[in-house]
């Protein structure tokens, strides 16, 4: 959240007006004097944490002393991965390249595929750009000059269009330079080829749960282009109980946990 023309307004007025959830959280910003803090609150409780060496990153779990106790997904890792994974991969990439971050790099940071728990490039895993990202953003508050991921889902895997945002606010054509951000760079094309399959399979199991199949033949595809992703495997065991072919099933999980895992 910007900080208008009165600041000190903002940052009493936002958190107050946070809606009471089990958990919410917003980052708030003075870029004149480049400070920033996150604000995290819960019905009952209330957290900020400052920048440290310059810098602040925030994900999608409880970072404050304040709301870290009742952080169910924290504390119990609900979604049976490292929750901490995506947080921890970009305080890494902050600091390998402190001093030198550009835009170019910041959309790479924002779409990179490097899993900080298996120490390898994935399509999918405790990624930075995760399977349901739907909107990334780089912002140079210096300069005005803002880019936006376009295209389908995930959007972090997809170019980075170029905005003026002094020019936006007048609607008037702007010249942001450069125009788009390629992003993170794969190691493995292969790797990504892979993922562009796998996302089919996760947007026709959303599209219609019920059809089971055309997800899972998606998911087969992306197996034959990448065999080092376990989660490829993983959810096309899942999807083949559901069918009814257990033997399939038993073969892709034992597959699976030969496999690096995380």
């Amino acid at each position: 959240v910007a900080g208008g023309p009165q600041p000190r307004d903002y940052r009493v007025r936002i958190p107050a007006a946070m809606r009471r959830r089990a958990l919410d959280s917003a980052l708030l910003s003075k870029f004149k004097d480049q400070e920033a803090a996150v604000v995290e609150s819960a019905p009952d409780r209330l957290g900020v944490r400052r920048m440290e060496n310059g810098a602040i990153v925030l994900t999608n779990y409880a970072t404050t002393e304040e709301l870290k106790p009742v952080d169910l997904l924290l504390r119990y890792n609900v979604l049976l991965r490292n929750v901490m994974g995506r947080y921890e991969r970009l305080v890494r990439l902050i600091e390998t390249h402190r001093g030198a971050i550009t835009p170019a790099l910041a959309a790479a940071f924002m779409s990179d595929h490097g899993d900080v728990i298996t120490g390898a490039e994935r399509g999918t895993g405790i990624t930075v750009c995760s399977d349901n990202n739907v909107t990334s953003a780089v912002f140079v508050p210096e300069t005005g000059l803002f880019w936006v991921a376009g295209g389908g889902e995930p959007a972090c895997i997809n170019d980075y269009v170029g905005y003026d945002l002094a020019a936006e606010l007048v609607g008037t054509p702007g010249d942001p330079r450069p125009a788009l951000l390629s992003g993170y760079s794969w190691e493995d094309p292969d790797r990504k080829a892979a993922f562009e399959i796998y996302m089919k399979a996760y947007i026709a199991y959303e599209a219609d749960f019920s059809n089971k199949a055309a997800a899972l033949e998606y998911l087969r595809q992306a197996i034959s282009v990448d065999p080092a992703e376990p989660a490829y495997a993983r959810m096309a065991g899942i999807l083949s109980i559901h069918l009814g072919d257990y033997q399939t099933a038993v073969e892709l999980f034992i597959g699976a946990l030969t496999l690096p895992q995380a």
